[in-house]
């Protein structure tokens, strides 16, 4: 009996040796959002924009996949790491100033689960 062997048409190889910031530029790319994003920038119009919808969501997922247990890790993280806040899209001249408060992340996640609605 001969073996064949099978290719694969993904490699995790490529996956498990990348660097944090190279899995999550993978998740970056194949996360479907751009609706959902255009949906909260256009709900938030006129309002403030201290915090990019865009940059604090894409931490969001970053927090995911650094399997960060809350958003004060998170937030820990973004504060240490100024090339993780590049990636998420935090403008970079803010250093510090550009990492979303505690309440600007429970803000952006009620609206995303639609807890602003009355």
């Amino acid at each position: 009996m001969a073996i064949l062997p099978q290719q694969y048409l993904f490699n995790w190889q490529h996956v498990d040796v990348a660097s944090d910031l190279d899995r999550l530029r993978l998740v970056l790319k194949a996360i479907p959002d751009e609706k959902l994003m255009l949906q909260l920038e256009a709900d938030r119009d006129n309002g403030r924009d201290e915090y990019p919808v865009r940059a604090t969501w894409n931490s969001i997922l970053a927090g995911v996949v650094y399997q960060h247990p809350s958003i004060a890790a998170l937030r820990r993280e973004l504060r240490r790491n100024a090339e993780l806040r590049m990636e998420c899209g935090f403008e970079p001249r803010l250093g510090l100033a550009a990492v979303p408060t505690d309440s600007a992340y429970s803000n952006l996640l009620s609206n995303i689960l639609g807890g602003d609605e009355a």
